[in-house]
């Protein structure tokens, strides 16, 4: 892993102006409910058939939900109710 690219160089622009427009489109909260979702359902159908190198795929996505909590505790408040819901209530479907 690399060192801390932030303490080296300052964000770019364009990712900083990226990061602000996910968070003007997509609430953290949903998508740190989405993403596991999709990756129970992937797992359920492919779980024979995964890459040998699966579980450094898990690292990175481990990575990035905490950057999803950190992004979620950050912006508490941002979003109204039919936002953070609305490509569905992942917390409530049945998957089965």
């Amino acid at each position: 892993m690399r060192a801390d690219l932030l303490t080296e160089k300052p964000l770019p622009q364009n990712i900083e102006e990226a990061l602000k427009s996910f968070l003007n489109h997509t609430p953290p909260e949903r998508l740190s409910r989405t993403i596991p979702t999709l990756l129970m359902e992937y797992l359920v159908h492919q779980h024979e058939f995964l890459p040998m190198n699966f579980h450094c795929y898990l690292d990175d996505l481990s990575s990035l939900f905490t950057l999803l909590d950190n992004l979620n505790a950050e912006t508490k408040g941002w979003y109204s109710e039919e936002e953070e819901l609305e490509h569905g209530d992942t917390r409530k479907q049945d998957l089965t």
